[in-house]
């Protein structure tokens, strides 16, 4: 299995009042199915209202053939089954959240 990470994504619709497809850029710890938004020392910005991205696990994709072929459509990149991409996963499929709001829930 794929082991966590830290890496930085693109993500829209981050800002209510601004454009919804304006880019932000998100340092993000990346595990199989959550990304949580870290700050440059890799640790929770607890205090800040993180963002969450939520996506399906690499074992849920594995068992999909059109999340196979959308993954493709939308990175350019095929998947392994073996060694999946997570990074992948989360920019096909990835919903984010800010964690007050997974809270209140």
């Amino acid at each position: 299995m794929t082991k966590p990470y830290i890496d930085t994504i693109l993500l829209t619709g981050l800002n209510k009042d601004a454009d919804p497809w304006t880019e932000t850029e998100v340092r993000m710890k990346f595990k199989d199915g959550i990304a949580i938004q870290v700050d440059e020392d890799g640790d929770v910005p607890l205090f800040e209202d993180p963002i969450i991205l939520t996506y399906p696990t690499a074992k849920d994709v594995s068992e999909h053939r059109d999340m196979i072929d959308e993954i493709y459509c939308c990175t350019g990149r095929e998947f392994d089954r073996h060694e999946p991409c997570i990074f992948d996963i989360a920019i096909t499929f990835g919903v984010h959240h800010r964690l007050s709001e997974i809270v209140k829930k």
